[in-house]
């Protein structure tokens, strides 16, 4: 028998125990409703009385030394994530065989993802209004984060600096054989601080206790130099072609 295997992007979000509550809630609610003659078949297979005989469930917590899996968010007891916090992962199975395998994937450095596998003609025909509702419970998480993932915006961020040099260059006198000739360390500090936005910026963040971030001190220091470091160059590359002079 065929296996679906179905990778969804989910869309750039802030999670915090909510978000979380309100995924399971459908997970352990709603996808039993839609399976409900499969799974009713099985329990008389195996002799049970309850669906959720049929789950196994994990939801697991991860940062860059450790994983901790909890069988519901519940037994979270703080309200807060660790600052520490690097990825979030839940996994549903349901079915002995599996009749669906669902997993939610939120990395703090990627792109988050929805994962639906099944062989059950049944779930191949709903995976796509599964993937939809779990999509709508993302509505008051999303933020805006995901423009600096954009290649639009990647590429305004790599051109805009030498675009604005070129254009002053000119303003000044230069000639534009030369301003364009020299603009290849432009575009390498352009590139660094397009990556510099995504760290500042990541498609995931989590909703923690307000502790000192390292990763996006560093991120926010790296972005200033590099900046400096552009309008220095420029001021050199101006200084050079005889477009300015030094004080005095």
């Amino acid at each position: 028998m065929k296996k679906l295997s179905k990778r969804i992007t989910l869309p750039s979000c802030t999670v915090d125990k909510q978000l979380i509550i309100r995924l399971e809630n459908y997970l352990f609610t709603h996808i039993p409703g839609l399976l409900k003659k499969e799974l009713f078949e099985q329990m008389g297979l195996y002799d049970l009385k309850n669906p959720a005989s049929l789950r196994t469930y994990s939801l697991t917590l991860s940062d860059n030394k450790n994983s901790i899996q909890f069988d519901s968010i519940k037994k979270f007891k703080p309200d807060l994530f660790e600052p520490k916090t690097t990825k979030i992962v839940l996994q549903l199975k349901y079915g002995r065989p599996e009749l669906i395998d669902i997993a939610i994937i939120f990395p703090g450095d990627s792109t988050p993802c929805l994962r639906i596998s099944t062989i059950s003609e049944t779930v191949k025909k709903i995976s796509p209004r599964i993937a939809e509702q779990l999509l709508s419970l993302f509505d008051s998480s999303k933020n805006r984060n995901s423009i600096v993932s954009k290649t639009w915006f990647r590429s305004l961020i790599l051109l805009i600096p030498s675009a604005l040099i070129t254009g002053i260059g000119l303003l000044l006198g230069g000639t534009l054989y030369f301003l364009v000739a020299a603009q290849g360390w432009i575009l390498i500090l352009s590139a660094i601080l397009a990556f510099n936005l995504f760290r500042l910026f990541p498609l995931i963040g989590f909703r923690t206790r307000r502790h000192f971030n390292l990763q996006k001190f560093t991120a926010l220091l790296f972005f200033g130099l590099t900046t400096l470091v552009i309008a220095l160059y420029t001021y050199l590359l101006y200084l050079n072609l005889g477009l300015i002079r030094l004080p005095g």
